[in-house]
């Protein structure tokens, strides 16, 4: 088994794709578990998600341990700057980190002065970054308008996104959301 890492449209990343699939085809459709991450073929619910194959959820707090301290620095960082950047090497636990350690730690409400109601929308860029953004902002627990069908909703943040570089802001102040509320924007590459 090779891997291949190059972006999505190069000659290399087309060979390797014929490469995978030529690879299922030996296997007679079956795919080991450990090779799922590397093969887009294989669908996200088709094999049993396990933390170790996936990023842990907010949900799985109580399996996630051993990362306090960076939880604790990420949270000294949030106090002061509104804007994050979580850096590693691929598969190093990013994901995990912000999904299962600051995120429940905020709905704890161990960043001070906060509060412990937090909206958060967590998103995948994709090939549309700001229709994707429009999309985990319309979710009932984030900005969505429960009076308003969820396609208008997400018509107008997709609008208010790319109207301006404040679009975001301009996207919550609509929501009317109560003023304890906290947004916290999670963009998993």
């Amino acid at each position: 088994v090779g891997i291949l890492v190059a972006p999505p449209s190069t000659p290399q990343k087309r060979a390797f794709k014929t490469h995978e699939a030529m690879l299922i085809s030996q296997c007679d459709g079956f795919v080991p578990e450990a090779f799922a991450p590397f093969l887009d073929v294989v669908t996200a619910g088709s094999l049993p998600q396990i933390p170790g194959l996936r990023p842990f959820e907010p949900d799985e707090d109580h399996l996630f341990f051993g990362r306090e301290r960076q939880i604790d620095e990420i949270l000294r960082k949030l106090r002061t700057n509104r804007f994050l950047l979580v850096t590693g090497a691929s598969g190093s636990g990013k994901s995990s980190l912000v999904r299962s350690g600051l995120i429940p730690s905020l709905y704890s409400g161990l960043m001070a002065n906060t509060g412990s109601n937090w909206r958060v929308a967590i998103l995948r860029p994709g090939e549309d970054p700001l229709g994707n953004l429009a999309a985990a902002l319309d979710q009932p627990d984030v900005l969505a308008m429960s009076n308003e069908p969820t396609a208008t909703n997400r018509m107008l943040i997709d609008v208010t996104l790319r109207r301006s570089g404040l679009g975001l802001v301009e996207a919550v102040r609509p929501a009317r959301i109560p003023p304890q509320d906290n947004v916290l924007v999670v963009i998993d590459q």
